[in-house]
């Protein structure tokens, strides 16, 4: 038994990057006697995809997170590795896999895997993971768990180095870190962990090769997502009707001062309990996921009743919980979870609310990550980073003017070229036929306002999302400064 394991062991390490089909292959890590990675393949099973594509969990310790990760499209070895963080905190990686630019999309009621066209395995391979562990699918072995962005980007920094080891053939391709709102949170506390992990690899083949990160419809600065909320929700904007109605907008006139001076506090004590007080006392304040007619992740949308602007959640959470997708992934033989889980995990979120996290901002990480890049830029190392944020314009929830204002008020080495950079119009059309947005852009910094886009922009806008990633990527890739002249 131990030579076929061993067998099996050199054929996925060496061989492939996928398991025997249909059986879960664990490879023990070298880093810890209790670290591993199990996997297992799924290429056509729930699908036609258009790419391989395997299932599992990186066993850390007690710690155990479940990912899903594909194989780009073509030419998998020359893609880039995209490493996607849903937000939440507490959201399942089901939702970016399934309703936004994983290659299977869930479609109709009851809800079934198809084809997507326009998914980003045209361009990256993508790891979808459920972090920090308790989420979706991954669990933990005692009553351990994590409550904090800086901790959840500790554990993913293993999380990394246990997944090259069962996936040799990645570990030399760019890594690139994604996500979405709390997103904004999640990629540049972790983007930060990996930089400090590089600078202590003693030999450059032992760094993990960090190329770029970006923030879709980011919760990067609460002080600026609040008070943009409050603005955009309570005067006229791009022609919308107010999100919250008059008294709402009187009482919040009088207590967005306190929210915004709680935050700023905490913005100086971070990790302290005023973080929990801002936290809270904000989050009860300004109920932007309060059900109500129109929608908070995107305010074109009326739901009647208001229970159907949640029906999206609802379906992912009934089909991963469906008998198939159980027995497919062996849920309970792998895990010995024996009740529901859901796509979005209510107890991991109270715990972040209740550790302070939900009200600290990221303004700082982001700022190291930019000065990192533009001295590496400097040096000519190889070794910078790109930054990409984007925002769709019709989310309430993580507007696009907080997160314009909070890029135009980072202290780097660059903010002054950024600053004095113009708006360009990009030349795209979206779904609806209009002009796809504008673009912002100095130094390894872009900044996109996509229209007819709300919080989920892959699913509002897929294909001019690709077009701008495409553009990007392109840039990143090939270290091109981009001049303000270029088409896009």
């Amino acid at each position: 038994m131990k030579a076929v394991h061993l067998i099996a062991v050199i054929w996925l390490a060496c061989c492939s990057p996928f398991g025997v089909r249909g059986e879960y292959v664990t490879i023990p890590s070298t880093l810890s006697p209790n670290y591993a990675i199990r996997a297992k393949d799924l290429t056509g099973q729930v699908c036609d995809s258009g790419s391989n594509n395997t299932v599992g969990w990186a066993d850390l310790g007690p710690h155990h997170l479940f990912y899903w990760f594909h194989q780009a499209r073509t030419q998998h070895l020359s893609k880039p590795l995209l490493l996607w963080l849903q937000g939440g905190p507490g959201n399942s990686g089901f939702f970016g896999n399934f309703l936004e630019h994983g290659p299977c999309r869930l479609e109709g009621n009851p809800a079934e895997a198809v084809r997507h066209e326009h998914p980003w395995t045209e361009l990256f391979n993508v790891i979808f993971v459920d972090q920090p562990v308790n989420v979706g699918f991954s669990y933990s072995d005692d009553s351990s768990g994590v409550n904090r962005a800086e901790d959840a980007a500790i554990e993913l920094v293993d999380f990394m180095r246990v997944f090259y080891q069962g996936y040799p053939d990645m570990r030399d391709v760019p890594l690139f870190i994604a996500g979405e709102s709390y997103g904004g949170r999640y990629v540049p506390m972790t983007a930060a962990a990996l930089i400090e992990f590089n600078k202590f690899q003693p030999r450059p083949g032992d760094a993990i090769p960090l190329k770029g990160i970006m923030v879709g419809n980011g919760y990067t600065s609460p002080t600026d997502v609040y008070s943009s909320g409050y603005e955009l929700g309570c005067f006229p904007f791009k022609g919308f009707r107010n999100y919250f109605n008059s008294s709402e907008c009187a009482r919040f006139s009088t207590t967005l001062p306190e929210c915004l001076d709680l935050l700023r506090a905490c913005e100086a004590l971070p990790g302290s309990a005023i973080c929990y007080r801002s936290a809270e006392f904000c989050q009860g304040e300004f109920k932007f996921e309060k059900l109500r007619p129109q929608h908070s992740w995107d305010r074109r949308k009326y739901c009647d009743p208001p229970e159907k602007c949640i029906e999206t959640s609802r379906a992912v959470t009934a089909w991963m919980n469906t008998p198939e997708i159980w027995e497919l992934l062996e849920i309970e033989s792998q895990t010995n979870k024996v009740r529901p889980v859901g796509v979005a995990n209510g107890t991991v979120s109270e715990q972040f609310l209740q550790s302070g996290d939900l009200g600290e901002s990221t303004v700082t990480a982001l700022e190291r990550i930019l000065r990192y890049a533009s001295e590496e830029r400097t040096r000519g190392s190889g070794r910078d980073i790109d930054v990409l944020y984007y925002n769709g314009v019709t989310d309430i929830l993580c507007t696009s003017v907080g997160n314009r204002r909070m890029l135009e008020n980072l202290r780097w080495p660059g903010e002054g070229l950024y600053r004095a950079s113009p708006w360009e119009t990009l030349s795209w059309k979206t779904v609806e036929g209009v002009s796809a947005g504008q673009l912002k852009r100095a130094d390894g910094l872009w900044y996109a306002e996509l229209e007819d886009a709300g919080h989920l922009v892959p699913t509002d806008q897929p294909i001019v999302i690709l077009n701008l990633l495409s553009s990007w990527l392109g840039k990143s890739l090939f270290s091109e400064r981009v001049s303000n002249n270029d088409e896009l």
